[in-house]
């Protein structure tokens, strides 16, 4: 390369350079940005999966659980993204050219330790976690490229690496890091704590929805008597006696009761029949002399975690709880069982997820045979990723173990694994298949839960020991027309007493014993109306549920992610299952108005927990949808609201009920219109409007004459970003068939659909509909959903979802509409 074509030393790095730096930095940024994310709700989420998450090889969620994953209290990702930033200011500073040199110098020196980093990073990956994350890989290609592109700057510059330390270099390096580490760090707080609030709120009704009464065993006679466990040190094992620290008394607290009713099992278990897919949502498991267990036998909590040493979920649960042991120490007890995904000592299990599990079950019982169980219990998770029978012994001994007694207990299988076995026996009556599961007095925490929402449920069960009601006591409400007076809010006002149906004419209905309407907040707020009554604010709604007007306490507006005051339930503070139609069945429907006698608040409001969600807000901008529907479960709360669709969402799970400002009389002769199914397979496509890209409006017309899929996506939506794709793919083949598509995005913010539909480019026709009425004109649930459209206009096939059966049935179905001219 000769001098002419060098930049010139005092004039700042062409546009092309710093355009890829800043590029490479971005890309970067936005890797490392989700994965402060897919961390944040892995710690939150008990049941979050990662869109990295591809099994053993490739798995982002192993990886961001491992210790490696954090880094002075932070997501290493997030030290990464201010990194990132830094190098966006580095490069800014490049564009004055007597700054230039330095930045660029100070960019190629420090880029080292970081390409270090990533190959150290990516080791530890192969040889001690054994999988790998995708987007860390991805963060390691940036890192790479900015170390590239900064040292290819510099010999082309021929910049001494010395100007890294002159004039202002070190001030830039320091208002650099100083800016990457204060932007990053202040983001991720405010992010960490608002969804900390959120996974609390969502916890209060998790810990109510887990509450099962204990009625019924009020109705035995005594109390259930503790079966004994198999004893894992007995006759004939050449090991020590159990030690005090694995005495527990058969004692116990139990819940506060009320008129629901528990299962008793002649094994001592008790429990209730409600299950989830995480497993039963009430299991209390007897605590005997064989287990082991920390902090005392009269403590008023109890938590009992069914867990798999080779686990990595498991260890991320034990790095976030272990804390508490302290924190609680005294008023809880801790209680091991072990429930490894290994069949050769968990039959549960059908095959070997985990080879080591075992082994370390083993190695944890026969410590704990000597007073160690605790002690091992946490070597083994500080040094899962390196299990191995010579590591255990290792650990062992240097935790004081006689390891001649050990080696006696490893080498008996019938010894060592006999509590392992018992406990996942108890597991499996629990109907669990995965771990971690914790039980706090018997009320189901699935997955992991984060030390702040850990405590809450500690706190909770603590509040609840001391004997808190579990209903709120009647109030003498004032009743007229179908209305119900709520005085707890200043000032007064009048709410139906059920979810509204609608007449011939368009009037809001407050009756009994029939089906709730399906509406969008525009077809509601007319209908109350044309009632002479109006819709209810969500302040209304949440006052008439909880019976004590709500409190904004960090004043965002937003008084559903504050404490809740007054109950969390219409019927009282814990979920009772059965009281009202919230059992979370997808396929279900709701139920008639008031047919639940029990869920009903204290003034004598129905159905405000579960069934239909309830459209409230007295304007269009504060409309939303509040209670949850029958598919929430335990989460359907007087606190939940859903804004999620715009005002025109409408299908079975929506509806909503008047207030007043005093008691409004029924109309005379009125009677219930049934409503239709709308976007049922076989009838005429609704009337509908959406907005092209290019501003044009297609409606129904637009479709006769035509097979035409319609199909609805949102940005948030995964299914949605694998079902696109494959209809441009199935568009392409046929388009000189005749079909057409439409696919509308339903984001309340039309820029979040645009953004969606550029990454994937499709060639058919693309519309927006913010406020979701074509959505609501088609009674469309979820995402995403698709239908079919004949050239009569009536709807062939309705798709939900992308099972591949289903989706080749459909696009047989279209082939067949296009070939039948």
């Amino acid at each position: 390369m000769t001098e002419a074509n060098r930049e010139h030393p005092g004039v700042a790095p062409g546009p092309g350079l710093r355009g890829a730096l800043v590029a490479a930095a971005m890309a970067g940024l936005g890797l490392s940005g989700y994965l402060v994310l897919v961390k944040l709700r892995l710690a939150l989420d008990p049941e979050y999966q990662s869109s990295c998450n591809f099994g053993d090889g490739f798995n982002c969620d192993v990886v961001q659980t491992s210790d490696y994953s954090t880094v002075l209290g932070a997501p290493l990702a997030l030290w990464g993204a201010a990194f990132y930033l830094g190098v966006v200011v580095l490069v800014a500073a490049m564009g004055r050219a007597e700054r230039a040199r330095a930045a660029l110098a100070l960019l190629a020196v420090g880029s080292v330790p970081v390409l270090l980093h990533s190959l150290w990073l990516a080791t530890i990956s192969k040889t001690v976690i054994g999988s790998f994350c995708l987007f860390c890989v991805g963060m390691y290609a940036a890192n790479f490229a900015i170390a590239g592109l900064a040292w290819w700057g510099v010999r082309r510059s021929s910049i001494p690496l010395a100007e890294a330390s002159r004039g202002g270099a070190p001030l830039l390096a320091v208002v650099a890091a100083l800016v990457g580490v204060a932007a990053t760090q202040l983001g991720y707080r405010q992010i960490e704590a608002r969804m900390t609030a959120d996974r609390i709120a969502a916890a209060q009704a998790e810990l109510a929805g887990a509450q099962v009464a204990v009625g019924a065993a009020s109705a035995v006679g005594a109390a259930p008597a503790e079966a004994a466990s198999a004893d894992v040190g007995g006759a004939g094992a050449a090991v020590a006696a159990p030690s005090a620290e694995a005495a527990a008394s058969q004692q116990r607290p139990a819940p506060a009761a009320s008129d629901a009713s528990i299962r008793l099992h002649p094994e001592g278990f008790r429990y209730g029949d409600a299950v989830s897919k995480k497993g039963r949502v009430f299991f209390e498991v007897p605590v005997t002399e064989h287990d082991f267990v920390l902090g005392p036998k009269d403590a008023p909590v109890t938590v009992v975690e069914f867990a798999d040493f080779e686990c990595g979920y498991c260890r991320a649960l034990t790095q976030n709880i272990s804390p508490l042991k302290k924190r609680y120490e005294g008023r809880v007890r801790w209680v091991f069982k072990h429930f490894p995904l290994d069949n050769r000592c968990n039959k549960v299990m059908k095959g070997t997820m985990h080879p080591n599990a075992c082994d370390a079950a083993k190695a944890a019982n026969c410590a704990g045979l000597q007073g160690k169980f605790w002690q091992m219990h946490d070597r083994i998770y500080s040094e899962s990723l390196r299990l191995n029978l010579e590591n255990l012994r290792n650990w062992a001994g240097e935790l004081g173990v006689d390891l001649k007694q050990w080696d006696a207990c490893m080498a008996d299988d019938a010894v060592a694994h006999r509590k392992t076995e018992a406990d996942s026996m108890a597991g499996r009556f629990a109907r669990i298949a995965g771990t971690p599961r914790t039980y706090v007095n018997g009320h189901l925490v699935p997955g992991i839960v984060s030390t702040e929402v850990f405590a809450y449920y500690l706190d909770a069960a603590l509040e609840r020991a001391k004997g808190a009601p579990t209903a709120p006591a009647p109030v003498q409400a004032r009743q007229q027309h179908g209305m119900v007076e709520i005085t707890a809010a200043e000032p007064a006002f009048w709410i139906d007493a059920y979810e509204a149906s609608i007449d011939g004419k368009g009037r809001a209905l407050s009756r009994a014993d029939v089906a709730p309407a399906e509406v969008s907040w525009f077809e509601a707020n007319a209908a109350c109306s044309a009632a002479g009554k109006r819709m209810c604010s969500e302040l209304e709604w949440i006052t008439a549920c909880a019976g004590q007007a709500p409190k904004d306490d960090d004043g965002d507006g937003d008084v559903t992610d504050d404490a809740p005051e007054g109950s969390l339930y219409p019927y009282g503070p814990f979920h009772v299952g059965g009281r009202c139609h919230d059992d979370g069945k997808n396929d279900d429907a709701p139920v008639a108005t008031g047919s639940k006698g029990d869920c009903r608040s204290a003034s004598g409001i129905f159905d405000q927990s579960g069934n239909v969600a309830e459209w409230t807000g007295r304007a269009e901008a504060d409309a939303m949808l509040s209670g949850g529907d029958f598919r929430y479960g335990a989460k359907a709360t007087c606190f939940v609201r859903q804004t999620r669709f715009g005002k025109g969402y409408r299908n079975r799970t929506t509806g909503f009920r008047c207030c007043a400002d005093a008691p409004v009389a029924p109309p005379q002769g009125a009677e219930v219109t049934e409503h239709a199914d709308h976007g049922a397979e076989g009838e005429v496509v609704p009337p509908f409007e959406v907005t092209a890209r290019d501003g044009r409006k297609l409606d129904a017309e637009w479709l006769k004459g035509h097979v035409t899929i319609v199909s609805f996506f949102a940005s948030w939506c995964g299914p949605c970003r694998r079902e696109m794709p494959e209809l441009e793919r199935f568009y392409q083949e046929n388009k000189a068939a005749g079909l057409r598509i439409l696919s509308i995005g339903v984001d309340t913010r039309r820029a979040q659909s645009e953004a969606f539909v550029d990454e994937v480019k499709p060639s058919f026709e693309i519309a927006f509909d913010p406020e979701a009425v074509s959505m609501g004109a088609f009674g469309v649930k979820g995402m995403p959903t698709t239908f079919l459209v004949g050239r009569d206009g009536k709807i062939a096939q309705r798709l939900v979802g992308i099972n591949a059966e289903k989706v080749k049935a459909f696009q047989e179905a279209a082939k067949a509409l296009l070939a039948a001219k």
